[in-house]
């Protein structure tokens, strides 16, 4: 497995992690700071973390090219 595939398993892993330990944190932490993280910081998270890893995904498929071409 390449190191760019490790990562972006890694990287999907952990991004679900997070997800799952937002969501329970959501559930006792509901004040203005809780808000302010969620629109400051998840939102902009969530709407760039598929596109990334689905870059990393194609990033994958081309340098395995790359190697079928060099050899």
């Amino acid at each position: 497995m390449s190191q760019v595939r490790d990562i972006h398993s890694e990287l999907t892993h952990e991004w679900t992690s997070f997800l799952d330990s937002w969501q329970e944190a959501q559930a006792v932490w509901k004040d203005a700071v809780a808000a302010q993280f969620a629109k400051r910081f998840l939102s902009q998270w969530e709407a760039e973390m598929p596109s990334f890893l689905s870059a990393m995904e194609l990033l994958e498929e081309e340098l395995q090219a790359a190697q079928q071409e060099l050899r």
